[in-house]
């Protein structure tokens, strides 16, 4: 029989008849082979097959044969079956197989079996039926020819490369091929180091705070649109890529321990590629500060009005507490210490705002670190004792001994000064 492969399972392919011809022949001289499709075209010799011939009969057809000798005009006629076989459906399209580069170059290591196989080249034609190999060239593909060794530890020669496979019938023989390209990307440039990201404790001196990680991607990614930079805590997890163990949410992550290292996966969905780094978390001390007690002065500047010039920084030794390398600064506001804005030009004659209390906020803050604490300091202004109108009546003793000393007992005077004063300022 001749046998052809039908790539799209309809039963109809192109056949040469001729070469079948020397077969026929077996031979014989002066003799001339033509080809009919019936068994009476051929034995009168009428309407002979020329040039390629697609059967018209799906899978199976017979096709008569005249050998007619030249001389005596003698001829037989034999049967030739043309024979149609499915050709294996392999996918029309294959999407790329790229691996990301250790080296920086444009070679890697591919498995090319793996990547056909999960891409479902034998579809549910059984593997144990059909023999699939890959070749560089098409033609090599298309003859079953000069296939790759070691499919599955394949290296590349050019990149992109397009790679021809070929899925064939056990028995049968017919095969189909296909192509996908494979190609090398490199992986995405990140910060090398990437520098420790640092926050000033919290309110618990515990060196344990909250961070933004997302703070740093734009450093980590060098400023490149489109890169997923993901967080880790465990170093596999983060070269895997293991989304359930991701850090998330990453705007809001507490370190587990001071000077805590986590794993930064930056991940370039155009390429597949992605690069790995770590990122060290600091936590910094704030200053450790003593809440001073209140500054009290009497009402002597302009009294009743209930303010005076204080000093601020009468505490500020105490407050302070023998911390080095620090800047204090006075706010009339907690929002302005916080955000170490808008200080007392002048502490050390501040001529309060509120009367008679106010409460001065005082920042000290690490000028190395920019870390801070603040602290309350309460003014208080209190009133001079209020004296009535009459005046204290002279306090006279006899002399003795006639001289013009004597021992005066002043307590006498107490009660006589106080009744002076309003009741509620007796005290």
């Amino acid at each position: 029989p001749l046998e052809e492969c039908d790539t799209n399972q309809n039963g109809f392919a192109l056949f040469d008849l001729e070469e079948k011809t020397d077969e026929i022949l077996n031979g014989e001289d002066d003799v001339v082979i033509t080809y009919h499709e019936t068994f009476a075209q051929a034995d009168e010799g009428l309407f002979p097959i020329t040039g390629l011939y697609e059967n018209i009969i799906p899978y199976l057809q017979t096709i008569y044969v005249r050998a007619e000798n030249e001389i005596t005009g003698c001829h037989t006629v034999v049967e030739l079956e043309l024979i149609v076989s499915d050709a294996p459906v392999v996918p029309l399209t294959i999407e790329d197989l790229v691996a990301c580069s250790e080296d920086q170059d444009e070679f890697a290591e591919f498995d090319l079996l793996a990547h056909a196989i999960a891409n479902d080249v034998y579809g549910s034609q059984s593997e144990d039926e059909f023999t699939l190999t890959f070749h560089i060239a098409e033609d090599d593909a298309q003859l079953g020819e000069n296939a790759i060794a070691d499919p599955e530890s394949y290296t590349n020669v050019t990149n992109p490369q397009q790679i021809w496979y070929r899925l064939e019938n056990d028995q049968s023989r017919c095969g189909n091929v296909g192509s996908f390209w494979i190609r090398v990307e490199l992986p995405p440039a990140i910060a090398d180091p990437i520098e420790p990201l640092e926050l000033c404790d919290d309110e618990v001196a515990d060196g344990i705070t909250v961070f933004d990680l997302t703070v740093k991607n734009d450093e980590i990614a060098l400023g490149e649109a489109g890169m997923d930079v993901q967080y880790y805590e465990n170093e596999i997890d983060a070269i895997e890529g293991n989304e359930e163990n991701r850090i998330d949410p990453d705007t809001e992550y507490t370190n587990l321990v001071n000077l805590q290292e986590i794993y930064v996966r930056v991940y370039d969905a155009d390429t597949g590629c992605s690069s790995l780094g770590t990122l060290l978390l600091r936590v910094l001390p704030n200053p450790d500060i003593n809440t001073p007690d209140p500054i009290a002065l009497c009402d002597e500047n302009d009294p009743g009005n209930g303010s005076e010039i204080f000093d601020l920084t009468e505490h500020e030794d105490y407050i302070i507490n023998n911390e080095v390398d620090v800047i204090v600064t006075y706010h009339t506001s907690l929002a302005d210490a916080e955000a170490g804005e808008g200080a007392i030009a002048d502490p050390m004659n501040y001529e309060m705002e509120e009367a008679p209390e106010q409460t001065i906020y005082v920042r000290v803050e690490y000028t190395s670190t920019g870390c801070y604490s603040i602290v309350e300091l309460l003014l208080i202004v209190n009133p001079l004792p209020n004296i009535g109108d009459e005046e204290i009546g002279d306090y006279i003793i006899c002399e003795i001994n006639h001289g013009d000393t004597g021992i005066f007992n002043l307590i006498e005077k107490r009660q006589e000064i106080l009744d002076l004063f309003a009741p509620d300022q007796t005290d």
